[in-house]
């Protein structure tokens, strides 16, 4: 397979993949091809080598960034602005976890907190109760083992999880 054709098919399947790790297509698209570039690239290079619009670029590049995905270079004090992926890939699930913990299972957390002191008398709320105890209690051990996990690169848990995974 020649490497045009295997780039394209690797930014077909990261584009894929990214929807279920919470990313939108486009943005799982121009990192895909970011990641597959060996250089980094302009605004107009993403624009032509992924046939989008510059808003969408400017758009999906900017939330790259606040995501730690992608950093922005301006070369030799120039004008253009160029933007590189980080090529660790461990290193991207890693942001990848911690956007979506932030974003997702934080507040979630939070919301369960309050609910473990509902108020009310008899059997079904002493039951929904322990039920929110319960589901606050799993939330919170996640969020503190996907804080642990992002925290600690030399991770037991990363290690095992590499080991099950090849």
């Amino acid at each position: 397979m020649e490497l045009d054709k295997g780039k394209e098919q690797f930014i077909e399947c990261w584009t894929s993949m990214g929807s279920s790790w919470g990313i939108n297509r486009t943005m799982a698209q121009i990192h895909a091809f970011l990641m597959a570039s060996s250089r980094p690239m302009n605004t107009d290079e993403i624009m032509k080598g992924l046939s989008i619009s510059r808003g969408n670029v400017n758009m999906n590049v900017r939330n790259l960034m606040e995501w730690g995905l992608v950093s922005k270079s301006t070369p030799n004090g120039g004008r253009k602005e160029y933007f590189e992926a980080d090529k660790d890939v461990w290193q991207a699930a890693r942001k990848m976890i911690n956007m979506r913990r932030q974003t997702e299972l934080e507040p979630v957390v939070g919301v369960l907190k309050g609910l473990r002191k509902v108020e009310g008398e008899g059997k079904e709320a002493e039951e929904f109760r322990d039920m929110m105890k319960s589901m606050y209690k799993l939330a919170n051990r996640t969020n503190k083992a996907l804080v642990r996990l992002e925290k600690n690169q030399d991770s037991a848990v990363l290690s095992v999880l590499s080991k099950m995974l090849k």
